[in-house]
């Protein structure tokens, strides 16, 4: 029965190592980005140590849980988004993530990709809800053996900010003193801040275009007399021509396309 504890505490440590760590794991593919030591979980139990409310201390926990939790969700779209499209995630063009429910859908179907989708949401609640109990149950440990837990945590914050200054590596390339789920909500933030300060630049020098009141007989005078063809060409690739809800209408057009080139491929060969 007294072993019980003693593994349920050591798992709630190992979910407050790992699991702040794991959007670094995704940001940068190395698993050894786990051997770090988080930032955010000696937050949170300097904290809990601190508060004497329970019920403050159970929010606290929660906060904890959703901040990682939403670093988990922002490093893994990310990286979607990396390996698919070779460009970041913007928070603020949150409305493609439809688009990509979209091309899931169609792979997979609607029904297995909405069950995916809810798994994952219930997949974050729960991870939430462990990592909270973790944040309390290490807590309470320390609680239960105040002067060595009290030891312990002191040395391992004492450890974090000698490591941040003196940029210390457990492992090679990887810095010892971490703050992966900080920096990864910081990065998505920065990213949806460049895209606000660009949006109000562009509307910016819209207002002050010096063309704008330009006469229209003036513009584009080399153009004139020219036809003029603006093309814009985007690939779907092989989602467009196989098994999707819209790979019919784009195989009928190819097709239709390459039954009028060979006719006309005929008519210029009959005239020549």
């Amino acid at each position: 029965m007294r072993r019980a504890p003693g593994a349920a505490t050591v798992l709630a440590v190992a979910l407050l190592v790992a699991a702040p760590l794991a959007p670094g794991v995704l940001a940068t593919g190395s698993p050894a980005a786990l051997v770090r030591i988080p930032v955010e979980s000696l937050v949170v139990v300097l904290l809990l140590a601190l508060l004497p409310w329970r019920a403050v201390r159970r929010s606290v926990a929660v906060v904890y849980g959703m901040v990682v939790v939403a670093a988990l969700l922002l490093a893994g779209i990310d990286t979607g988004y990396e390996s698919i499209l070779d460009t970041h995630f913007d928070p603020s063009e949150w409305r493609q993530l439809g688009d990509a429910f979209g091309v899931v859908a169609d792979s997979i179907g609607v029904v297995p990709a909405a069950l995916l989708a809810v798994l994952a949401a219930f997949a974050a609640l729960a991870l939430v809800v462990v990592l909270a109990w973790a944040a309390l149950r290490t807590d309470a440990a320390i609680r239960r053996h105040l002067v060595r837990g009290t030891a312990v945590a002191t040395t391992v914050t004492a450890v974090w900010v000698v490591g941040a200054l003196a940029g210390s590596q457990l492992v090679a390339g990887e810095p010892a003193a971490a703050a992966a789920s900080v920096d990864t909500i910081a990065s998505a933030a920065g990213r949806a801040g460049d895209t606000a300060r660009a949006q109000a630049d562009l509307a910016e020098r819209v207002r002050d275009d010096p063309y704008a009141a330009a006469p229209a007989s003036d513009l584009l005078t080399r153009l004139k007399g020219k036809d003029v063809i603006f093309a814009f060409v985007e690939s779907y690739g092989q989602v467009a021509v196989q098994d999707t809800s819209f790979s019919g209408g784009v195989d009928r057009t190819l097709r239709g396309g390459e039954t009028q080139l060979a006719a006309e491929d005929i008519t210029r060969r009959a005239r020549g």
